[in-house]
């Protein structure tokens, strides 16, 4: 999840369109997916609140996006972090509980990437959708382990 962050948070940089992401918003889904991976075997509780945060900034992503194919995807992000964030438990409910949900993210995200790819008409089109793809690829590896 960190890794996912991270690649999250390169896409935002890569970003100078406000077409495909406000790079802000983008950021601040980045910073909560960070901190999803910093808690994810330490604290459930901040887990669940950091999922809150990186589903609000993909919900408003989605919201704020003109063309319909990524709010969906945006949309669809935030709806797995959301459930992630209702999940009860602890560090050893909490991450098995939530693998599917990760894999959804996955999924998302890779879509996400590969529209922007072939749909995006700016120079950085290219760099944020691999980042979006290699979010995704952390994502879903770390699913398998669960």
């Amino acid at each position: 999840l960190i890794e996912a962050g991270t690649q999250l948070q390169l896409a935002a940089d890569s970003v100078g369109s406000q077409k495909m992401a406000c790079p802000h918003m983008l950021s601040d889904a980045a910073d909560a997916l960070t901190e999803i991976g910093e808690y994810w075997s330490e604290s459930w509780e901040a887990v669940t609140y950091a999922a809150e945060e990186a589903s609000v900034a993909f919900y408003s992503l989605s919201n704020l996006q003109q063309r319909t194919e990524l709010a969906a995807l945006y949309r669809g992000s935030s709806s797995e972090l959301r459930a992630i964030s209702s999940i009860v438990g602890c560090t050893s409910i909490g991450p098995p509980s939530a693998a599917p949900n990760l894999e959804g993210l996955a999924h998302y995200l890779k879509e996400a990437g590969k529209f922007v790819e072939k749909e995006g008409e700016c120079k950085d089109s290219k760099a944020f959708g691999k980042a979006l793809r290699k979010a995704s690829k952390s994502l879903r590896a770390l699913a398998k382990e669960y």
